[in-house]
């Protein structure tokens, strides 16, 4: 059992070594090739990110005014619509006191015609 040479020290750390590299290697691939997917994805997702950039042109001075103005006149036209709402809420009462007026005259001179009618036929 003992007719195999032992190996030298020197043979032992070689081996030992080609063994580590090879470890350590397939490792340091698959980190390369991640770090690669990685990089793609950040330059794909830096490209999208300036083309959204790009998509938001700045605006002029005109537009800035413009937009302005328009706000501007919002408190002035919330107003106007509070009094138009107003008004509408007015005449809607006024609508609905000629409707109940309405009715009422149609009953009374439902109620005199019938009177009539009774009067006529005594």
């Amino acid at each position: 059992p003992g007719s195999e040479p032992a190996l030298s020290l020197d043979e032992a750390a070689e081996i030992m070594a080609e063994s580590h590299t090879g470890v350590v290697k397939a490792n340091t691939n698959r980190v390369k090739e991640l770090t690669n997917e990685l990089v793609e994805s950040q330059e794909v997702f830096l490209e999208k990110i300036a083309a959204e950039n790009r998509s938001f042109a700045p605006m002029n001075g005109k537009d800035h005014q413009r937009i302005r103005l328009v706000f501007n006149r919002v408190p002035s036209y919330q107003k106007k619509a509070q009094d138009l709402s107003k008004r509408m809420k007015v005449l809607s009462q006024r609508v609905f006191k000629m409707k109940i007026k309405a009715r009422e005259l149609l009953q009374q001179k439902a109620a005199e015609e019938k009177l009539q009618q009774q009067q006529q036929e005594t």
